[in-house]
């Protein structure tokens, strides 16, 4: 979703007239500017332009290296317009448009490997991401797919993988996120001294410009120095930041996380409710908020919205895993199983539900 510059200078690699080649360059980049700015009509009109092009849907007489690359970019162009369409409530048109595009293209596995990406990104977890290397190194020319890729890979615990796609986009990107970002998922695999040194670079990391998704220059550094034992600090610059840009959603998620890990849940409850009501498909936003009331204790509460969520989304593998937490406590170790025995079938590799799994089955 985040791919716009190696987009752009993608298609202007592009052996077609020189006119038609700035009009499709000037397409792409507004369709991208919609979605960082969340204006998914007009980024499913562009995005829709892109798909129906005849530079990306007419191929026989391209040669085979230009046909890869358009159909790479086509592949691109319709998971970024499915995304549109799910964000505008159209989860199943999206999924259907990639769907049909998968079946028609001469390059398929291309389609297929974002059409997962798609679904877990909007909680199915029923994808397996086991044997996914051939079909993400197709795309070692997008490096910021990353953004898309590696936290599928850290969520089911892949954590070597998600590392080291980080570390290739880090090469071309040393920004403040993919520092912090590689920082985390190097803490997950227990190197806290490797993981500290990411995050002091990050800091130190200060962009010169805009990242991917528009947000405020420094509002990473929320979170980068949480990281490194400063929540006061970490505090004081939300509250900078979000002083003179209130609007500054990077900013209020980060800050929704800050409050979060520093146990103020009270407060990470209001500003997520925020969050996820512009954005309801915000990574986490919704258990973070279930965690905080849990974390309250109000259980039932935190129960009951985890029914709710699951009714919407059954294969939601952290919400089963949260619900059979709170199911467990309750001394509902049957109903708690049931819950866990599915949440490691679609994450077979997590720690964490793994840890889960092998408690309840001792018990």
């Amino acid at each position: 979703m985040k791919i716009q510059i190696t987009l752009v200078l993608l298609l202007l690699s592009f052996t077609v007239h020189l006119k038609a080649q700035k009009g499709i360059g000037s397409v792409a980049s507004n369709a991208f500017q919609n979605m960082t700015d969340k204006n998914y009509t007009a980024a499913i009109q562009n995005f829709g332009y892109l798909i129906k092009s005849p530079q990306y849907t007419q191929l026989e007489k391209v040669k085979k290296k230009d046909k890869i690359s358009r159909s790479k970019a086509l592949a691109v162009f319709t998971y970024n317009y499915a995304t549109a369409l799910a964000y505008s409530g159209k989860y199943e048109e999206g999924l259907a448009s990639l769907a049909a595009i998968e079946k028609s293209s001469t390059h398929p596995a291309f389609f297929s490997f974002l059409k997962k990406v798609y679904k877990d990104r909007f909680f199915d977890n029923t994808v397996n991401f086991e044997n996914f290397e051939a079909a993400y190194k197709a795309f070692d020319d997008f490096p910021n797919i990353a953004y898309d890729v590696a936290p599928v890979l850290t969520a089911r615990g892949f954590y070597e993988k998600a590392a080291s796609i980080y570390e290739k986009a880090l090469k071309k990107d040393k920004s403040g996120i993919n520092y912090y970002n590689i920082g985390i998922v190097y803490k997950k695999m227990g190197q806290e001294k490797e993981a500290n040194k990411f995050f002091e670079k990050g800091l130190a990391a200060f962009p010169t410009k805009k990242s991917p998704d528009n947000c405020s220059y420094q509002s990473i550094h929320i979170l980068l120095l949480f990281e490194l034992g400063q929540p006061v600090e970490a505090k004081k610059l939300a509250a900078e930041i979000l002083e003179s840009n209130p609007n500054d959603f990077c900013a209020q998620e980060n800050l929704a996380k800050l409050q979060f890990l520093t146990k103020d849940y009270e407060n990470a409850i209001t500003t997520n409710q925020k969050l996820v009501s512009e954005n309801p498909f915000l990574e986490n936003g919704f258990l973070s908020i279930i965690q905080s009331y849990k974390a309250l204790g109000e259980a039932e509460r935190a129960l009951t919205m985890l029914n709710d969520l699951l009714e919407v989304y059954p294969n939601y593998a952290m919400a089963l895993v949260e619900r059979a937490t709170i199911l467990s406590q309750n001394a509902k170790d049957d109903e708690a199983k049931v819950d866990i025995n599915k949440a490691l079938k679609l994450m077979p590799n997590h720690p964490m539900i793994q840890k889960i799994n092998s408690d309840l089955q001792a018990k």
